[in-house]
């Protein structure tokens, strides 16, 4: 029996890192750079504002027009002051 060794650089670490972005997410570096400065962006028309975007500084994508658990299939953080309804078992 032959044993073959993966290599650190043989692209599984890519497709699983591709996988996680689409699942839980957020993904990075998709569409347009976008400079936000003190949390408020400006367009001068509807069309310019079409996306995709992602954060300048951050790499994280900008979802617009939709929703993260319309996005992402494992589920959403909420901020800590959003209340949350869990289920009694």
């Amino acid at each position: 029996m032959k044993f073959v060794s993966r290599k650190p650089d043989s692209g599984r670490e890519t497709i699983l890192s591709h996988l996680k972005e689409e699942i839980v997410g957020p993904k990075t570096g998709i569409g347009n750079p976008l400079n936000i400065i003190d949390g408020h962006v400006s367009f001068k028309t509807r069309q310019e504002a079409r996306g995709p975007w992602f954060d300048a500084k951050s790499g994280q994508e900008i979802l617009s027009g939709i929703r993260p658990k319309q996005r992402y299939g494992a589920g959403i953080l909420a901020p800590e002051s959003e209340i949350i309804e869990t289920l009694d078992e």
